[in-house]
């Protein structure tokens, strides 16, 4: 008995026959992979133009909140462990100027002096017992 090729099987030599998703598919993945490096650049550039406070509580208290309050408005954070820190951001929209205003979770606060900010400045407050201490991470343009 002799054995004839299926239906569907093309002669030997001849060229496969096109598959139409394959070059939708392929298309859609080069515009996905586009996407994720124009969103990556954009995101970029906006980490640049906000400002970084990282808060570390350096008491042995914890903080029920953490308020850093600039010129367009105001950031929380709650409940900061003794030893723990928390990275608080804001965009300061140009040239700027902050405070933070701390409650102890046992009653009292404390409120720290105004540091002047640009976007990318990344900063450091080191909240103690009797006051805050402000330091410069870096200056990012």
């Amino acid at each position: 008995m002799e054995q004839t090729p299926g239906a569907g099987a093309a002669p030997l030599g001849a060229p496969r026959p096109r598959r139409p998703g394959r070059r939708a598919a392929r298309l859609c993945l080069l515009l996905i992979a586009v996407a994720a490096v124009v969103f990556a650049a954009v995101d970029r550039g906006r980490d640049r133009r906000l400002v970084t406070v990282t808060v570390e509580n350096d008491t042995q208290r914890t903080l029920a909140s953490v308020r850093l309050v600039h010129g367009h408005g105001a950031v929380e954070a709650r409940r900061l462990g003794p030893g723990a820190s928390r990275r608080l951001r804001f965009d300061p929209g140009g040239e700027s100027s902050y405070h933070l205003e701390v409650a102890f979770a046992d009653g009292g606060g404390l409120r720290g002096g105004e540091s002047y900010v640009e976007g990318g400045y990344h900063l450091r407050e080191h909240v103690g017992e009797h006051g805050i201490a402000t330091s410069l991470d870096s200056l990012a343009y």
